[in-house]
């Protein structure tokens, strides 16, 4: 039998140090030096790694390709290459669709704040009534005018906000004090490009400035440097840096690892496999094009040649013949007609994407379903679980914007409208207690029904009733705002009681159409189910 050699285990820098510094003890100590190698021996022995996923002294240890370097380390090598990736991606391939999908699913129509003042020590009932009332005012009127170009809701920065998160892994907003007229209260946000935070050049070899980030001694951060034109624009080419304050930047990202600055792109994990499959399905529909342009073939014998050369052919004797629909042919003597049968794109092409498709939504942590818009015989119930799962993803996402750009956004707001006077809360009682002021809540977009839309709401009503969750809550999740809601349904009931109207009879009315057509349904699913059979 033959022996199989195991590779060598690859030398290190140290080993080789090591080596020579055996050899020279060796010579001035022989003594010390076989000692010294005796227990390097030995300690080779004992430190053989005792788990077999970290070997690295077989063939299958040799197939792993691993980094140790630091996160921040690594992501200032590649992070420029992973971002471009994950944008050409974007641009030109159908998984551009899931990035808005998960954009669609997050913001949907934007997040709908509630103030939240509440009485206690200097403020009265009436007191919190009135200022929740001024600052939720004074939101509508910035809602329009907050961004810096004036031509973006703060809904649409939301959506810009988010798309940066999935493409780029990160966004960045810088907060100014910018009046105007028409505002109530001096407060502007810019969205940039993430690839504008960079290191100036001048300050590269600073050990506190890394990737465009300023620390401080104890490793917190002070402030962010910002190109005032993007690094790529010929047409805009600006070497001049801003220095930001930390406080005025929005910088939200997902932490992999505790020790990382800077985010990493939604796709990361599944690039390659989104390169090969776009790559993959490019490559057969060309090859399938060629075969589909050869319809026909005909064999011919040299007599038949001979009359092909003489009627007039291309200087290799070949003859092409147009094939119509209904059209036929004379051949030669000696010819005979062969017809292609295009292979592509095979039995195997759909269920190899597939398959790669499922990978790809494993690797982003989004379900298959939705990756792929394929919802080839799901059931209702598995329809349920894929909603579940992605509402988790996304309901995460949300308490990050929550409470990473949204919740400062106000605080902010607040700040400001006392600063100005545009809210009557005295600065005095402010500065005391401004997380007091700063109390409220954003309600998320509504979800879409994971059960049917009467269960649910019945669901709801059971809840409000039992003093599990409130009504407010309950409108929220709807996207609406519960003082307006009452609002109006105060000036409907009056009106309903000036017309004479019950004042239940619409709901009732609606209830019975509701259960009408749910009926229906049930019956022609159960007429389904007997033809079926």
């Amino acid at each position: 039998m033959r022996e199989v050699k195991q590779p060598e285990r690859k030398r290190t820098l140290a080993d080789r140090l090591g080596n020579v510094v055996d050899q020279v003890v060796s010579i001035f100590a022989p003594v010390l030096g076989a000692k010294r190698m005796d227990f390097r021996r030995k300690y080779g022995e004992v430190t053989q790694s005792a788990h077999e996923g970290a070997k690295t002294d077989d063939s299958r240890g040799y197939a792993w390709i691993g980094s140790r370097l630091a996160p921040d380390s690594a992501l200032e090598e590649d992070l420029p290459e992973l971002r471009t990736r994950s944008r050409e991606l974007y641009r030109n391939d159908s998984i551009g669709g899931a990035v808005d999908t998960r954009v669609n699913l997050i913001v949907s129509y934007g997040f709908t704040p509630q103030a939240k003042i509440t009485p206690r020590a200097g403020i009265t009932q009436a007191q919190a009534d009135l200022w929740n009332d001024q600052l939720e005012l004074i939101y509508d009127q910035m809602y329009h005018r907050i961004v810096v170009n004036g031509k973006e809701s703060l809904w649409q920065a939301l959506r810009l906000v988010e798309r940066h998160n999935a493409v780029d892994g990160e966004s960045f907003t810088i907060l100014s004090d910018v009046g105007d007229a028409d505002k109530p209260i001096p407060l502007a946000i810019e969205v940039i490009d993430p690839e504008r935070v960079e290191t100036p050049p001048d300050k590269v070899m600073s050990p506190r400035i890394r990737m465009g980030i300023e620390y401080d001694a104890k490793g917190r951060i002070v402030a962010y440097y910002v190109r005032r034109s993007h690094p790529q624009d010929p047409k805009n080419v600006n070497y001049s840096y801003d220095r930001v304050p930390a406080d005025r930047v929005l910088h939200v990202f997902e932490k992999w690892f505790a020790a990382q600055s800077r985010g990493y792109p939604w796709l990361t994990r599944t690039l390659n496999r989104i390169k090969d499959g776009k790559d993959l399905g490019e490559a057969t529909i060309i090859a399938a094009q060629v075969e589909a342009c050869y319809a026909a073939f005909v064999k011919g014998s040299p007599i038949g040649q001979a009359v092909a050369n003489s009627s007039g052919s291309n200087s290799a004797g070949q003859r092409f013949q147009e094939v119509r629909p209904g059209a036929i042919h004379y051949l030669n003597p000696g010819e005979e007609v062969t017809f292609g049968s295009p292979s592509r794109p095979g039995n195997t092409f759909g269920p190899f994407m597939e398959w790669n498709d499922r990978q790809k939504a494993a690797g982003m942590n989004f379900p298959f379903e939705m990756l792929a818009k394929n919802w080839v015989g799901l059931s209702f119930a598995a329809g349920r679980l894929v909603l579940a799962e992605a509402r988790l993803m996304c309901e995460s996402q949300q308490k990050k914007l929550d409470e990473e750009w949204l919740r400062v956004i106000w605080n902010r707001m607040v700040e400001e409208a006392v600063i100005v006077g545009s809210v009557d809360i005295p600065m005095r009682l402010y500065q005391r207690m401004p997380w007091a002021f700063q109390a409220h809540e954003w309600g998320p977009p509504a979800w879409p029904y994971a059960l049917t839309p009467r269960e649910e709401i019945d669901a709801a009503i059971t809840e409000v009733e039992n003093n599990i969750t409130t009504k407010q809550k309950v409108i929220a999740k709807r996207g609406g705002w519960w003082r307006e809601v009452f609002a109006q349904r105060a000036i409907e009931r009056e009106e309903e009681r000036a017309l004479n109207i019950q004042p239940n009879s619409a709901v009732e009315e609606i209830k019975a159409d509701a259960a009408i057509k749910v009926d229906a349904e049930t019956a022609d699913d159960q007429m389904a189910q007997e033809a079926a059979i």
